[in-house]
């Protein structure tokens, strides 16, 4: 990762060895060009920085020029809003919200040591064995097979039953939330990851 630095200033970034070539075609140079060598073209590498973590849900990171730290190039990132209204940003909150809802409904559950599916068929079926009880059923879950009683069975669709309805009042406690927001600010700190059902 390399800079073309012109009269002082970034000139072109990110810059590569080949365009270096493809910009002096009558150079020939190494295959790794040494740092003093690249320094006579007014290149020089970049040293990398990983990118900081974005404050909040409306923020994002952004790339900028390299900036200049004692002799060296070195990456240079800036937090920017995402969003150009709080409109947008809301929607946009308001769709992750929904998709972290959905997978964790339909994630499975696990009850009694099975993991049991969660996904809307798996609710479809559990729902029918409610509706329709027998002494003893045979199943086959996401975590293996049981032949379980009337009651356990029961026990079974009630805790999922449970936790669709807690995975629901938490997605509309966070709708609500984020209904109400009045800036930004207010967006960022809404916490999505909390207070789901595990």
């Amino acid at each position: 990762m390399y800079v073309k630095i012109s009269n002082g200033q970034v000139e072109k970034y990110p810059y590569t060895i080949g365009q270096l070539r493809k910009d002096n075609p009558n150079t020939s140079f190494p295959k790794v060009p040494s740092t003093a060598s690249l320094a006579d073209f007014d290149v020089y590498p970049v040293t990398p920085v990983a990118p900081p973590a974005a404050s909040g849900f409306t923020k994002r990171v952004t790339e900028q020029t390299p900036t200049l730290v004692g002799s060296d190039y070195v990456q240079a990132w800036q937090e920017v809003d995402r969003f150009s209204s709080l409109a947008e940003a809301k929607e946009a909150l308001e769709t992750t919200i929904a998709d972290k809802a959905r997978e964790l409904r339909d994630g499975g559950l696990t009850v009694s040591g099975m993991l049991v599916g969660t996904d809307a068929e798996a609710r479809s079926l559990l729902l029918g064995a409610k509706t329709n009880p027998k002494t003893s059923r045979k199943i086959v879950t996401k975590g293996g097979k049981a032949e379980l009683n009337s009651a356990q069975m029961t026990a079974i669709v009630d805790a999922v039953d449970d936790f669709i309805q807690a995975v629901m009042e938490r997605q509309y406690d966070l709708l609500v939330a984020t209904e109400a927001a009045q800036s930004f600010a207010e967006l960022d700190a809404i916490d999505i990851d909390s207070g789901w059902p595990v």
